[in-house]
Order: structure tokens, then C-alpha cells, then sequence
């Protein structure tokens, strides 16, 4: 009887020690786990600037489109100054 008791006393004693050092590695492998994140990086709400390399196609097309309206409205702004100066030649 006093064998078997020492018995359990002893794998008791070994069963501790090998959950505490189980516990331990499972604390120091969390710790390695939180030194290696990252830390998140938020993305800027609006670019800063685009260069003319990364503008896609339809960015592209939309300022040609709009460099081709500038240019028709101007013609139309011309055209109009010529026909109101001649108005005012044509009253002097």
C-alpha cells in the first residue's frame, strides 16, 4: 500500500511539472506571437497624387474628354467675341 501511494505521489509531482512548463511555453510562444504582428497601417482616405503612369484607361479617356470640351467651349466663346465685335463696329 505505502508503494503504491508514493507511486501516485510521484507522477502527481511529474504531471505538475510537465503542465507547468507546458503553460510556460504556451506563454512565451504568446508572446512571440504578439511581438511578431504587425501593426495594421490605415490607408489615406483620398490619394495624394496620381502620376500620369498610373491612371487607367477610363481616368484617361475622361480627361481627353474633357480637354475636348475645354477646347469646344472656347471655340464657342471665340466665335461668340467675334460676333459682338462686329455688332459694335457695325453701331460705330
Amino acid at each position: 500500500m505505502g508503494k503504491q501511494s508514493k507511486k501516485n505521489q510521484v507522477q502527481k509531482f511529474f504531471a505538475g511539472l510537465l503542465a507547468s512548463s507546458n503553460a510556460k511555453k504556451k506563454t512565451k510562444n504568446s508572446k512571440k506571437k504578439r511581438s511578431n504582428k504587425k501593426p495594421k497601417v490605415k490607408p489615406l482616405p483620398m490619394p495624394i497624387k496620381k502620376t500620369k503612369e498610373k491612371l487607367t484607361r477610363s481616368e484617361d479617356t475622361k480627361i481627353l474628354e474633357n480637354q475636348d470640351l475645354i477646347l469646344k467651349k472656347t471655340d464657342q466663346l471665340m466665335t461668340r467675341m467675334d460676333q459682338i465685335e462686329n455688332r459694335l463696329r457695325a453701331l460705330t
